[in-house]
């Protein structure tokens, strides 16, 4: 008795003490029902019911309980990791990419975006081949068809891009991991480079 009802309790139970709820009713009413599944029960018994019944629907309810808990855990312990990589990733020197089977940009990080001198969201969808300086572009495109038409999964290359801000040009060593679908068509590539302009320049 009191001024919430047992649905309200079994909301309140479960979202802040993830506690696996089992409602047993006398009361079966549709509104009563569709109240009900959003606290996301582990189990609905009508009475009268057996002992049973009962048993069952528990047992079940701490295996269920059970089994969530542990997918959270891993969710939680696969997003920390998620994190952790990102943040490797965003803050490494190194020029990290990723285009799709059209060879635009779906990812680049902050180096990537610094050596272009592009925002992000100008960068996402355009083509990276753009990026390439013009006297390395036709070469970069026919040593990329080579190695798609191969069906080679990995290649080491080196070219120059091109700053869209400034203009400046920088030397680039690659390493290119080419991914393909079943039907031995490609699906996307991820590269890492390294700014090797200085190295170049002190041996020029």
């Amino acid at each position: 008795k009191g001024e919430i009802d047992g649905i309200e309790a079994a909301d309140a139970i479960r979202t802040q003490f993830d506690i696996p709820i089992i409602f047993i009713t006398g009361y079966a009413d549709k509104d009563r029902l569709k109240r009900a599944k959003l606290t996301y029960p582990f189990g609905f018994i009508i009475n009268p019911f057996q002992d049973k019944d009962l048993e069952v629907t528990i047992e079940m309810a701490l295996y269920v309980a059970k089994v969530d808990s542990e997918r959270k855990q891993a969710e939680e312990a696969l997003r920390q990791s998620e994190e952790k990589y990102r943040e490797f990733v965003e803050g490494t020197d190194d020029f990290i990419t990723q285009v799709d089977s059209e060879g635009r940009f779906i990812y680049l990080n902050a180096k990537a975006l610094k050596v272009f001198g592009l925002s992000k969201e100008k960068c996402i969808g355009s083509y990276a081949f753009d990026y390439i300086h013009p006297d390395d572009r036709e070469r970069t495109k026919i040593a990329f068809g080579d190695w798609v038409r191969n069906r080679v999964s990995r290649a080491t290359f080196e070219n120059r891009q091109v700053n869209q801000t400034t203009g400046e040009v920088y030397h680039m060593s690659w390493t290119i991991n080419f991914h393909y679908g079943e039907d031995g068509n490609i699906t996307g590539i991820n590269s890492i480079a390294r700014d090797i302009t200085e190295q170049r320049q002190r041996k020029e």
